[in-house]
């Protein structure tokens, strides 16, 4: 079970998960998007004008619901970015969801409702597990690493930045736990949500 990225040459990208192997899931997107009537028309309109995305394996899981909440962290983060092609902000809905298009006022009241559910403790845990990764697939466990290892430049919602010797320090010196810090470097945007929203990361190598 894996969380999964398809980023195209234009820096656009789409997020989701799998209990497939991912290659199979690529080879269902690419279908669906050279069809006459895709799912995810703003998907489609990318892959058509930029040709096949790079697949990347965010996070592999064994349990589904540890693949559910981490998919869901990267939606929060993300699905308000003019890149993100992702039409849906809830990882846990049917794909035919997706596809369906829906007003600003529309998107802006789900994830305002999504938003506005407390989690429980058990919650939490399975959120932090899904995180953690109970099983990394190697080009992701070669990318976290370095992404704590490296200097880190942190970037509040005014554009100052703070410079800091790893993730763990700049974690240590702000309120941000280190594996948001490492998956907002691998993401490469700023967070759209939650405590760190406006905030990005980026590695000083």
């Amino acid at each position: 079970m894996n969380v999964y990225c398809l980023k195209f040459t234009n820096n656009k990208y789409y997020i989701g998960s799998t209990a497939k192997d991912p290659m199979i899931r690529f080879s269902q997107h690419k279908s669906c998007c050279h069809s006459s009537s895709p799912a995810n028309p703003k998907l489609a309109n990318c892959w058509k004008k930029y040709g096949d995305p790079e697949i990347i394996v965010m996070g592999t899981y064994e349990e589904e619901q540890h693949m559910i909440e981490a998919e869901q962290f990267y939606l929060n983060v993300s699905i308000e970015d003019p890149d993100c092609l992702n039409l849906n902000p809830f990882a846990d809905r049917g794909p035919s969801q997706k596809g369906k298009k829906k007003s600003p006022e529309a998107r802006a009241n789900m994830s305002a409702a999504h938003r506005g559910k407390k989690r429980s403790s058990e919650t939490k845990d399975k959120i932090s597990a899904a995180l953690t990764g109970i099983k990394r697939s190697p080009e992701w466990k070669v990318k976290m690493k370095s992404a704590n290892a490296n200097p880190i430049i942190a970037v509040d919602p005014q554009g100052n930045e703070t410079h800091y010797s790893s993730a763990s320090e700049c974690a240590r010196q702000t309120k941000f736990s280190q594996q948001t810090i490492s998956n907002l470097v691998l993401l490469g945007k700023p967070a759209k949500y939650g405590r760190c929203k406006g905030w990005s990361f980026r590695s000083n190598r």
